[in-house]
């Protein structure tokens, strides 16, 4: 559902649905009175302050609703048994303030890192601390405002960021095979 159809769905209906009854009641008055504003004098002030702060309460339940629909756990989802396989950490790149390491399989590794293929080099999904005496692998919260905490378990560190850590280490990754490929130009050109 678009955020068009959302709000039209959630709150353009309902509030239209508030402001054409008290259309409708002055219209029925029109038309049984000979006067419009009849129907309306009869409820009570107390009344309308009552359809008022109904009115503001459901925008307020919209707005939450929605913020909750947001936060809901969006990350990758594994079907079926994930494949075994170990890692050969190649480095470690600090990036949006935290330290993303720099792996490659080894069952993409051929005769050297030097001969091994760009895109075989990944990121991994975790950032770790970037205390130097820590390194622990962060836990990751959604904030109720939009965006992610990242936590550090071991000495409280804490960082705010707009994307979650899969799509952060996707960029950290691309940045990485950048500089390996740049680094290899180099050693190509000398």
């Amino acid at each position: 559902m678009s955020v068009k159809e959302s709000l039209l769905n959630n709150l353009a209906i309902p509030l239209l649905l508030a402001v054409l009854l008290p259309i409708a009641g002055a219209f029925g008055s029109l038309l049984s009175t000979g006067e419009w504003i009849t129907w309306i004098q009869l409820i009570p002030l107390y009344g309308w302050i009552i359809f008022l702060i109904l009115i503001v309460v459901w925008i307020v339940a919209i707005f939450i609703y929605r913020r909750l629909e947001k936060i809901k756990d969006t990350g990758p989802t594994i079907f079926g048994i994930p494949y075994v396989y170990e890692r050969h950490i190649v480095g470690e790149l600090p990036y949006v303030g935290v330290i993303w390491r720099i792996y490659v399989d080894f069952t993409d590794i051929l005769d050297s890192f030097e001969t091994t293929a760009i895109k075989n080099f990944n990121a991994e999904s975790t950032p770790r601390c970037p205390d130097k005496n820590c390194k622990t692998e962060l836990e990751e919260h959604k904030n109720f405002w939009g965006g992610y905490i990242w936590l550090c378990p071991r000495c409280g560190f804490k960082k705010k960021n707009k994307d979650s850590r899969y799509t952060e280490s996707e960029r950290a990754a691309k940045i990485a095979r950048s500089d390996i490929e740049k680094k290899r130009n180099k050693q190509r050109r000398k």
